[in-house]
């Protein structure tokens, strides 16, 4: 199959597989108020248990933990997606060329979900994409898997996963409302959902507990010839605010009927899925960035989402891959 560079998840433009045009995830016009009769998993821990419980607030750009002054460089098997230059995110000249600090027979610490870190070497600057995109090679090669979670591999002078996440038991139907919500204020009616991850932790290290669930149209894949319309996929954040339940969404894709009749004979449908594929501080200030695969058809990619403040919510700061 022909493979086209996805930068920045340049298909999310297109009506088929949006995010908004929005670099940054805003909050659901719906709040719900938590409910301390619910045990709602975003309050376990974080003090926010009852009506008067005290929050505490996520730390504003003034007052947030300094980053470090030393770059991190962010990879994976397909892209080399950029990372920190001590000052500020960076892309370090992709896609076209990589221009970063890396050297090889340095040491990439590929990044789990649950927590291990396995090391790999680099070996060469070299083609990691057949559009002729540019990245690091290493070996042993950055685990890849089609349908499956696609990890990172990071070079940092600092613990890029100072602590892991806790997979959360069965997702209650408040979760599902929650996502049928965020769909119904862009005018999709929804059918069956799945949810198929859910996470709670610690993402500032503030004593917040933060919910993470990625959830899809049931049964849904990248690729299939034959969907039920509307066919949704996202990635969503709960936190508890001001003793409120507050959504901050960040990837997502809606393709409706109407983008499915307007597909060419043999043309498949642009369904694209996310999942949640890593947490680890990528700037060392101690916060956990969030780190999301999407599929496709013909392509795949991961942006790396920072958690700002209560009020802008989470902003999109590294985004690479490869295919249409």
């Amino acid at each position: 199959m022909t493979i086209l560079l996805c930068v920045v998840l340049a298909t999310l433009a297109t009506g088929a597989c949006s995010n908004d045009g929005q670099d940054t995830a805003p909050s659901s016009g719906q709040t719900t108020t938590a409910n301390p009769n619910q045990a709602d998993a975003e309050s376990e821990g974080s003090g926010a248990t009852g009506s008067g419980s005290s929050i505490e607030e996520v730390p504003t750009p003034s007052d947030s933990p300094t980053p470090s002054s030393s770059p991190s460089i962010v990879a994976t098997r397909f892209a080399t997606l950029g990372g920190w230059d001590g000052t500020d995110w960076t892309t370090f000249g992709q896609p076209d060329d990589f221009t970063g600090p890396a050297s090889v027979g340095d040491t990439f610490s590929i990044i789990q979900l649950d927590g291990g870190q396995v090391n790999t070497t680099m070996e060469s600057v070299g083609l990691v994409c057949d559009s002729g995109a540019i990245g690091i090679l290493t070996s042993p090669e950055i685990p890849s898997e089609w349908g499956g979670a696609n990890p990172i591999a990071v070079q940092a002078a600092w613990d890029v996963q100072p602590y892991s996440p806790a997979i959360a038991g069965s997702p209650t139907p408040f979760y599902f409302d929650a996502v049928r919500e965020f769909f119904a204020e862009r005018l999709v009616d929804v059918g069956p959902l799945e949810i198929t991850q859910w996470f709670k932790l610690d993402l500032e290290g503030d004593g917040v507990v933060e919910v993470v669930l990625s959830a899809k149209s049931q049964g849904l894949q990248p690729g299939q010839e034959s969907i039920t319309y509307p066919a949704v996929s996202v990635v969503l954040l709960r936190r508890v605010v001001d003793e409120v339940a507050k959504t901050y969404f960040l990837s997502h894709s809606i393709f409706t009927k109407a983008d499915g009749a307007s597909l060419k004979d043999g043309e498949s449908p642009d369904v694209r899925t996310f999942d949640v594929s890593a947490f680890a501080d990528l700037n060392g200030d101690g916060q956990l960035e969030i780190i999301i695969n999407d599929q496709s058809f013909e392509g795949a990619g991961t942006t790396v989402w920072e958690f700002i403040n209560n009020q802008v919510g989470a902003r999109r700061v590294l985004s690479g891959g490869c295919g249409s």
